[in-house]
């Protein structure tokens, strides 16, 4: 069942290969553990481990998945842990002290999470070439075990204290009616504290929103207020000049050009068709530098540039400071989520 469940790990996603680590990392400490039990086991179990995880790593070597992750040097350090402190709260911080008492109580089982933890967060935040918050997932239920281990230990500590201040060993007792177990007490005070805290703290939701925060990585971008606003304004033969096509097509029927940028890390080429300049979604004619955008500016009387915050904040500067310098903006906003309109119009010059 394990090597069933790593084949599919490994399969699944280039990150299955960090439990190759994660299970050497945790023979390692098992054996520096229990130096003296190994001397009772056979040394052709130890040959024979020491060979799968040799064949193992050559294996991921020949791949080249050792280079490309070793050669991508990275520093998202503090943006991730920005993202798990926004989406978890005070709760991400309870995860620390819990795998301390795991690996008191267990320490097979807390080696064996916090490898799994630790080493997967090294390469999400240092050797990863993309940002993104859906690398995390990787953790978070590691994460959520080590926090219950935590509450656990809190329970169990007041049910000791509530033993010890009460007259009997098992019950606190209200008006000689009413008998409640110095466990039951601990469980129903930490579950009003963990829904108290769930309920004022940001990173939860306990009522429907009509809008709600999916990350960096997922704006909401309100695209049709912003081509409802070009359609009602255009003329039949203005351009259109988008950071996203799609919207652009489906909302004013048409999609000129494409304000390249490198979408999701994989360069601008990504997203263009083979051996040409047009994107590949609607078939617009990429701009890549401010030299272009500028062509298009001189060659067409009149346009529409349509960009949202995530597309701006990865156009290259040229191009953003030439359609803030030389461009008429409609429609401004400094959100994230917003959609930004600019345009021209020679005629009126």
């Amino acid at each position: 069942m394990l090597a069933l469940s790593f084949l599919g790990a490994v399969i699944s996603h280039v990150f299955g290969y960090a439990l190759i680590l994660v299970f050497l990392a945790y023979l390692v400490v098992s054996a520096l553990k229990e130096r003296s039990s190994l001397r009772t086991i056979n040394r052709k179990v130890i040959a024979l481990a020491a060979l799968v995880f040799g064949v193992l790593l050559g294996l991921v070597y020949y791949m080249g998945v050792i280079q490309s992750v070793l050669g991508t040097e990275m520093n998202y350090y503090n943006i991730y842990i920005g993202l798990l402190k926004k989406d978890l709260g005070i709760f991400l911080f309870l995860a620390v002290p819990g795998g301390t008492v795991l690996v008191n109580r267990d320490w097979r089982k807390g080696t064996l999470l916090v490898a799994g933890l630790l080493i997967p967060l090294y390469f999400i935040f240092f050797h990863v070439l993309m940002l993104g918050t859906r690398y995390l997932y990787f953790v978070i239920p590691i994460l959520f075990i080590l926090m219950a281990y935590f509450l656990d230990f809190v329970i169990d500590s007041l049910s000791t204290c509530f033993s010890c201040v009460s007259k009997s060993k098992r019950f606190f007792e209200f008006k000689s009616q009413h008998k409640i177990s110095g466990e039951i007490a601990a469980n129903i005070i930490v579950a009003l504290l963990l829904v108290s805290t769930m309920y004022f703290s940001t990173a939860f939701s306990f009522t429907p929103k009509e809008r709600y925060d999916l990350g960096v990585n997922a704006p909401q971008s309100n695209f049709r207020e912003a081509y409802l606003y070009v359609k009602d304004n255009m003329r039949h033969d203005d351009v259109i000049v988008s950071a996203w096509t799609p919207p652009a097509w489906f909302y004013v029927g048409k999609s000129d050009y494409w304000l390249a940028f490198n979408v999701v890390g994989t360069g601008e080429e990504s997203f263009l068709m083979e051996n040409s300049s047009s994107e590949v979604y609607t078939n617009a004619t990429a701009i890549s530098n401010v030299g272009e955008l500028k062509k298009v500016v001189d060659e067409h009387s009149a346009g529409w540039v349509i960009v949202d915050g995530v597309a701006w904040y990865k156009l290259r500067p040229g191009m953003r400071d030439f359609i803030k310098n030389n461009l008429t903006i409609y429609k401004k906003s400094d959100r994230i989520d917003a959609v930004e309109v600019y345009g021209w119009n020679h005629d009126e010059n």
